[in-house]
């Protein structure tokens, strides 16, 4: 049954009715309701849905597999994060709560009854005298970060950070070897039967973020950003990463489980308007959110010599509210959290994804040029938005 709300100012139809109970709304789906109107969509704040009656109806948080709800269950809803119900055989009643209290002894409850991976690792990561925490907002390499802490204390008095207790070499060392002692821990006990079949779980990396060419003769400077060793733009990319060669240095991608999910949300929860397909790949990590890895762009010249031989790590920073529970180490993990970032090693590329339908960034001439310049390559090029191969 679909009730007229008022909804922001607007009237829309909805496929429930509601009222509201006290600080909760109760919410009622029928069981004739069409399965076309149970569409994929965000909510502005954290909610806890509990299951008052309606066996058989199903939830899919964006990037996860589809989960059978159960009745008396509770479900928590982050906010701004896609999700959607899948119709079951009968009328579907929920209760939706989002009280703050009520939100924080449940995330509560899930710390404390985190899966024994997780729950290990928390351990590793805060059983000690000191945690060496992340220095650099964990987009800094090691030796990029000595040198900016260097820096800053010289210029304390002037960016008024006079007194500061800054981290010595010592302890900026010790924050990196944490990090790495972390996915040492997911490589040792993380399923690679699952995360490394390309099929099970496909990485994409973004390609959209690169600065793109807005005057002609831009492109004839792509060598000099080239050299630059810093993020790079979508020519340059391809000149330092060429398709089909393995690659070492360690690439953020966005998982998802298979490229039927990738194609099936039309609203493309993940906005990769540019990305490419990586495969060949290793994981070498995956969480839930983004991990705030290393970024090649605070690298200095010490750190690429360091990993010339192994190619720039990425690993996940670690600060006094790193969550163990957003590492995913198997499948029943992803059924939980859903996937966000993985961490990749040893991969390269031939398919190009392009969706038109995200590309604010580019004018369609740009598009044209970008699809040419793939396939220049020998790349194959596909519409995010429907599979279809250019």
């Amino acid at each position: 049954m679909v009730e007229i709300l008022q909804v922001g100012g607007k009237m829309k139809n909805l496929p429930f009715k509601q009222i509201r109970k006290d600080s909760m709304l109760i919410r009622e789906f029928s069981k004739d309701v069409n399965s076309n109107e149970l569409v994929w969509h965000r909510d502005r704040s954290d909610r806890l849905v509990r299951v008052i009656s309606g066996p058989g109806w199903g939830l899919q948080i964006e990037n996860s597999l589809p989960v059978l709800m159960e009745v008396g269950k509770t479900y928590f809803i982050p906010k701004k994060t896609y999700h959607r119900l899948i119709k079951g055989k009968d009328r579907l009643v929920v209760e939706i709560n989002e009280s703050r209290a009520l939100l924080r002894a449940y995330i509560r409850k899930i710390i404390l009854e985190s899966p024994e991976l997780q729950a290990e690792l928390e351990e590793l990561i805060f059983n000690r005298e000191s945690v060496p925490y992340t220095v650099g907002g964990g987009t800094q390499h090691r030796e990029f970060a000595k040198q900016n802490i260097k820096r800053m204390k010289a210029d304390a008095d002037a960016i008024n950070l006079k007194g500061q207790n800054w981290p010595s070499n010592k302890e900026i060392d010790s924050s990196f070897d944490l990090r790495r002692n972390v996915k040492k821990f997911w490589n040792k006990n993380a399923d690679h039967n699952f995360w490394q079949d390309p099929k099970k779980v496909v990485a994409i990396h973004d390609l959209a973020y690169y600065a793109e060419f807005d005057e002609p003769n831009e492109a004839s400077r792509a060598s000099e950003d080239f050299e630059k060793d810093t993020d790079l733009k979508i020519e340059a990319f391809f000149k330092k990463y060429p398709p089909g060669k393995i690659q070492k240095d360690e690439m953020s991608a966005y998982g998802f489980l298979g490229m039927d999910d990738f194609f099936e949300r039309k609203e493309d929860r993940r906005r990769v308007s540019l990305g490419i397909i990586l495969d060949p790949r290793r994981v070498t990590y995956a969480a839930r959110r983004d991990s705030h890895t290393e970024s090649r762009s605070e690298a200095s010249a010490a750190d690429i010599a360091r990993h010339a031989g192994s190619g720039l790590p990425k690993r996940p920073k670690i600060g006094k509210y790193f969550v163990s529970t957003g590492v995913l180490f198997d499948p029943e993990d992803i059924s939980l959290f859903g996937i966000g970032e993985l961490i990749v090693d040893n991969w390269s590329y031939d398919t190009v994804v392009i969706n038109t339908g995200y590309n604010k960034n580019f004018s369609v001439k740009r598009v044209k040029e970008i699809i040419k310049l793939a396939k220049s390559y020998g790349l194959t090029v596909i519409d995010g938005r429907h599979g279809e191969e250019y």
